[in-house]
């Protein structure tokens, strides 16, 4: 399965993370507008702990990017992105309105911004002369 819309997988028994989390939260309210309940087998407080469980057979479970990258060679586990528009977050950097943006964090904000416009490729090729 190369991806699938949130919705496509409502039937599945799910390993979410633990009552309360802006991630869960997020993931019940959505289930319910699409008029079901999110079907939860266990609720833990780690995302290791979600990928281990997804391992061990308990269920599916809906990750940030990074932690399905960072868990992408574990054993049993298959990570297939998500269609659905709301899986792509926009992220923001705050400073202060007056504060004067050094050239160090510029250099940073245009790294990011970089990386979320064209990819990964684009920012390790810029690491890689370091």
């Amino acid at each position: 399965m190369s991806s699938v819309a949130f919705a496509d997988v409502l039937h599945e028994r799910f390993v979410g993370m633990h009552r309360g989390s802006t991630l869960q939260t997020f993931l019940e309210r959505l289930s319910q507008q699409l008029g079901t309940t999110l079907k939860l087998r266990i609720q833990l407080s780690s995302f290791d702990s979600m990928c281990r469980m997804v391992a061990a057979g308990v269920g599916v479970a809906v990750v940030p990017e990074t932690v399905a990258q960072r868990y992408r060679g574990l054993p049993r586990v298959c990570r297939v992105p998500l269609t659905d528009a709301w899986a792509v977050r926009p992220r923001y950097m705050l400073v202060r309105e007056e504060q004067q943006v050094s050239a160090q964090l510029q250099e940073l904000m245009d790294a990011i911004a970089a990386y979320h416009e064209h990819g990964e490729s684009n920012v390790t090729q810029s690491e890689s002369g370091r």
